[in-house]
Formats: C-alpha cells, structure tokens, sequence
C-alpha cells in the first residue's frame, strides 16, 4: 500500500531547504598607479590600472576582543587577495589580515601576505573625522569608499634578482555578488517544493484531493 505525504513531511522539507550558513564574502576594488618606486623588467607606469579581489570570512572572531576601538581578523588560505596592476597579477593567498580602527581616525586595512613571504599587498583607507565606524566589528559589506580621505594601495614584491614597488589610489570598493540580482530565497524554495510534488505525483506517492478545476 502506498504511503501518502503528510504535512509533517512538508513542513521538514521547508526547514531543510530554508536552512542556510553564513558564506564567505569577496570585495572587489580598482584605482590606478600613482608612483612606481621599482620595477625591474615589468614595465608598469604611472596612470596604470589596478584591480583586485579579497575575500574572507565575515564570522571571524576579533583578535583583540578586550580593546572596543582596535579590531584586527586574520585568515589563512584559501582567503587572500588578488591584484592585477599593469597587466601582471599578484596573488597572495598565505595570510589575510582585516584591521579596523576606531576613534578621532578611523582605519580599515587589508593585508594579504604571500605564502613566500616575498609578496605583500595592502589596502589603506583612512578617515581622519572618526565618522566611518560606530564599533570594531568587521563590516560585512564594503565601507563607502567616499567617506575616506585617504584611500591608497600598496605592492611590494621582492622578487629573486630584483622587486616590484607601487603605491596607486583606490578609487572603488564594491560588493561585486551583492551587485548581481539573484532569486530571493523563498522563490528557490517554492520552485524546489513545486519540482518535489511532482515527482511524487507522478510516482503514485503523493494523492490530491478535491482539485480545483477551471471552467
């Protein structure tokens, strides 16, 4: 005898398929070289373009938990950054630290250490009105870029018979997964409860009753 789906069943689906994790967050950012201090063979200029990706994990705990104004976040890898500055990528993957520093100036860094240790990159915003953040809890969403004064990057990779060295200026710091419109939650669930149903209809597991019929 066939078994038929109760309410229980469905009410287990909508749980299972509501349920979610916090996902890893990736921002993206883009400026231009203002000063290159060495370059041996690469060939980047002033006026280059930059653009880079970081991402890291918005739950970390503050490393410094008993100071409210310091807050300082590190990952390991996969998390890291990567810039391409003149053409050439910089990756850096072996630590990533977050800082965040609250008071008369406010400080948001990025530094991603490579796994050589030959490679540093770093993100520099500062805003010296102390308007930007109201804690030291790592913002989730990216800072808005126009509330710094300062907003500077650096590169600095020691290579085997020479180095690169710039500074640019960072002229955007977006969200690029945030920018994309995606299905709301609860249309993934309806879509994915519509698609179970049928099924079961079709296997003789699932009975309707009393059907609306349209004239």
């Amino acid at each position: 005898m066939k078994k038929l789906l109760t309410v229980s069943y469905l009410s287990s689906f909508f749980l299972l398929a509501g349920s979610a994790h916090a996902d890893p967050v990736t921002f993206q950012f883009s400026g231009n070289v203002t000063d290159v201090l060495a370059d041996d063979g690469f060939g980047i200029t002033s006026g280059d373009a930059i653009r880079g990706t970081f991402s890291f994990d918005p739950s970390a705990a503050d490393l410094v938990p008993g100071d409210p104004t310091i807050g300082i976040y590190e990952f390991s890898a996969p998390f890291g950054m990567d810039v391409v500055a003149g053409g050439h990528d910089f990756n850096a993957s072996g630590l990533l630290s977050i800082g965040i520093a609250v008071g008369s100036v406010d400080l948001y860094t990025v530094t991603a250490v490579g796994d050589s240790g030959n490679l540093d990159l770093q993100l520099f915003l500062q805003d010296s009105s102390g308007g930007v953040f109201p804690s030291d809890h790592l913002p989730s969403t990216p800072p808005s870029l126009n509330s710094f004064d300062l907003r500077d990057f650096h590169l600095i990779d020691q290579l085997t018979d020479g180095q690169v060295q710039l500074d640019g200026h960072v002229t955007s710091l977006t969200d690029p997964i945030a920018a994309t419109p995606e299905p709301s939650q609860e249309a993934l669930v309806l879509a994915g409860l519509i698609l179970f149903l049928g099924l079961l209809r079709r296997k003789g597991l699932l009975r309707v009753t009393n059907p609306i019929r349209l004239p």
